[in-house]
């Protein structure tokens, strides 16, 4: 399971769909990046989180949803994403499966509308994956970088 979270706000789409498909200029996927059994949801961060499409292998219609995306507001909801997309996931361990959740927020670092305190973000990461991909001009500086 992954869960993408995008900050609509202004990164790009292209940085979204580059981790799940290679696309033609009009938006055709032309290779998958998804494995076999992999699922992927998206999910916005712009004023509030937004789930954009729930968990689907179908990297096409993930194409389409993230192209469909539409510019947010200027507020970004960055540790709610994470609570609420990390909440989402589950590692599961059994002899015939083994499962773990992983998220790819693709962001600035911000934290502009305070929903949910960095404390809670960090508890809801627990066992799971988190990466993030720092984009904008605000990502260069050093303490965002660090909030990373």
């Amino acid at each position: 399971m992954l869960g993408v979270v995008y900050r609509s706000g202004g990164s790009p789409k292209q940085s979204a769909i580059g981790i799940i498909a290679e696309v033609d200029s009009a938006g055709v996927v032309t290779k998958s990046k998804l494995q076999k059994g992999q699922i992927v949801r998206v999910l916005t961060f712009s004023g509030s989180t937004t789930q954009v499409i729930d968990f689907t292998d179908d990297v096409q219609q993930l194409v389409n949803a993230i192209l469909a995306i539409e510019r947010g507001g200027s507020s970004t909801d960055l540790n709610g994403a994470i609570v609420q997309g990390m909440n989402a996931l589950s590692n599961t361990y059994t002899f015939e499966k083994i499962t773990v959740g992983a998220m790819v927020m693709i962001t600035d670092g911000n934290d502009t509308a305070s929903r949910s305190t960095e404390a809670a973000a960090i508890a809801a990461v627990g066992e799971k994956l988190l990466f993030a991909v720092p984009v904008g001009e605000e990502a260069t500086a050093t303490a965002n970088l660090a909030s990373l």
